[in-house]
């Protein structure tokens, strides 16, 4: 996508994030120049997810992306015991793997299908222990913040809740 394209898309997508509170995007197939173009024309994005790579990291712009390893994209597909079946508890040799190499704090991103990542977060929750934490997006994005910006000032008012309505939790 051309730098115009990543500028009109961001400034096509602001409505949407701030209507709907949206501030993680998970974004594939741009580079640190391009995530930056886009995320300073979505002023609501406070973090990226997305991208397979080594490592997270702060963007010049002060956005947090969490990185996904390549191995943890999708891991039921190969997670797969002699019998075919999906072996999760795979998923937990994987994210130790992981955080061995890489210094707490880190965040490890873990796709899956709509099927499977409940599955893979009960193993998780079970067989991991207490040195992880597992958490949803909006998790994700304080705890990135807090880390990458331990002032935590907000780069835009809806991080401060200025434009986004909180939301109640709903069982419907």
């Amino acid at each position: 996508m051309s730098p115009a394209g990543q500028t009109a898309f961001g400034a096509m997508s602001e409505p949407y994030l701030e209507t709907t509170g949206l501030q993680l995007v998970d974004m594939w197939g741009l580079d640190i120049p391009s995530l930056v173009n886009y995320s300073s024309n979505a002023p609501a994005v406070l973090a990226f997810t997305g991208e397979t790579g080594p490592t997270n990291e702060l963007l010049p712009n002060n956005i947090p992306l969490a990185r996904c390893s390549k191995n943890l994209w999708y891991g039921s597909e190969s997670m797969k015991n002699s019998a075919g079946q999906s072996d999760y508890k795979q998923v937990v040799r994987r994210i130790q793997s992981v955080a061995a190499s890489n210094p707490p704090p880190y965040f490890i991103p873990v796709y899956d299908t709509v099927d499977a990542i409940i599955p893979l977060a009960e193993i998780c929750v079970t067989n991991l222990g207490p040195q992880f934490v597992i958490v949803g997006v909006e998790d994700l994005i304080d705890l990135q913040q807090q880390f990458w910006l331990p002032d935590n000032k907000p780069r835009h008012p809806i991080a401060a809740g200025a434009a986004a309505k909180p939301r109640e939790a709903s069982r419907e």
